[in-house]
């Protein structure tokens, strides 16, 4: 008989460079050695091991064994079986490719960088946190899912018949704050000394913004003085601009509106007579006044006539305030 041997078969990774069958001792008289293999743990029934790639068996557990052949002086010899594993191979290196996108927008589509081996599942993961574990699902994500901020995505590459698990790196996306619909402030005019106008917006703005108001002589949406504590005097006649700035939210950013026109017209003078005694002419000539008082000191100028008119007339005399 020969002598007793075995199989020495080192385990080898799928794809990667394929272990070489060896006895573990020498056989004599040079005799013909075959290999077998077989996922049976048998020293009967297997395969051959002939034009194995680096492909060729999936991996797994496998079991090998030898058949001697005889010589003109030994008869020939099964082995028992040695077993050997094929590894699961590493998937590529890969990255998960994410654009940010703007809250209430179209939402991006993770991808990864590379292609990955026998097509596994591929189940992406985000998280406020630049760790790639603890992560929630991405799936069934809208416009509205995620408020505006700074994510962390990763993927989970399942294991295939051939292929280990793999969790890919973290990569960093934005929701970047949503624009607030177009708007304008409205103000009416009003007069001095009277009612002062309600402002406002004309679209209703979204999370409901703080809104501040700023007024201005100058048709600018900047440099304005604070809309608060006005009265009705405490802006002279004349024409102004008012612009709103309105703060930003949670998901959408601030904005400033364009600068609208508003009138402060003049207000009356309260009604008035002229007092105006009779004289005798060549004595001492009376002295005109108004019944009243008229607001900030205005000149007044008084005129006479031999008419009784407004313009131009004698009395009564004319009140004409500048």
């Amino acid at each position: 008989d020969q002598p007793t041997v075995t199989v020495k078969m080192d385990n080898y990774t799928y794809a990667g460079t394929v272990s070489s069958p060896s006895l573990s001792d020498a056989i004599n008289e040079n005799a013909i050695v075959t290999y077998y293999y077989s996922t049976e743990n048998s020293t009967s029934g297997g395969t051959k091991w002939e034009g194995i790639t680096a492909t060729s068996l999936n991996a797994g557990d496998y079991y090998m064994y030898a058949v001697i052949a005889y010589t003109d002086n030994y008869n020939e010899k099964t082995t028992v079986t040695t077993k050997f594993t094929v590894e699961k191979a590493a998937q590529p290196e890969a990255t998960v490719i994410m654009s940010g996108y703007t809250y209430d927008g179209t939402v991006s589509t993770p991808s990864l960088s590379a292609a990955m081996n026998e097509s596994p599942t591929v189940t992406y993961y985000y998280s406020t946190s630049s760790t790639a574990s603890g992560g929630t699902k991405w799936e069934g994500i809208g416009g509205k899912t995620l408020n505006a901020g700074k994510y962390y995505i990763y993927a989970v590459i399942d294991e295939t018949t051939n292929y280990k698990s793999m969790t890919t790196g973290t990569t960093e996306f934005t929701v970047a704050r949503a624009d607030q619909p177009t708007v304008s402030v409205t103000m009416s005019d009003y007069t001095y000394g009277g009612t002062v106008s309600s402002h406002g917006i004309n679209t209703v703005m979204n999370e409901t913004p703080t809104v501040t108001y700023y007024y201005s002589k100058t048709n600018s949406a900047s440099g304005g003085t604070e809309w608060k504590n006005i009265t009705a005097m405490s802006l002279d006649a004349g024409t102004y601009y008012m612009y709103a700035v309105i703060a930003e939210t949670g998901n959408y950013s601030a904005k400033t509106t364009a600068a609208t026109q508003f009138v402060v017209a003049k207000a009356d003078q309260p009604t008035v007579t002229v007092n105006m005694s009779g004289y005798t002419y060549a004595g001492t000539v009376s002295t005109p006044s108004l019944s009243g008082e008229v607001n900030e000191n205005a000149v007044v100028t008084y005129y006479y006539s031999n008419t009784n008119s407004t313009s131009g007339g004698m009395p009564p005399l004319v009140l004409f305030v500048l």
